[in-house]
């Protein structure tokens, strides 16, 4: 969703960093 596979992909992310994104992510899912 969103092309984050296309975005992942392009830019070398440390695991570190997807560990923030993810947890960002499901923090704003969980807003009402």
């Amino acid at each position: 969703m969103f092309g984050l596979d296309q975005a992942f992909s392009r830019v070398p992310v440390q695991e570190a960093d997807v560990a923030i994104i993810v947890r960002q992510v499901l923090l704003a899912l969980q807003k009402p």
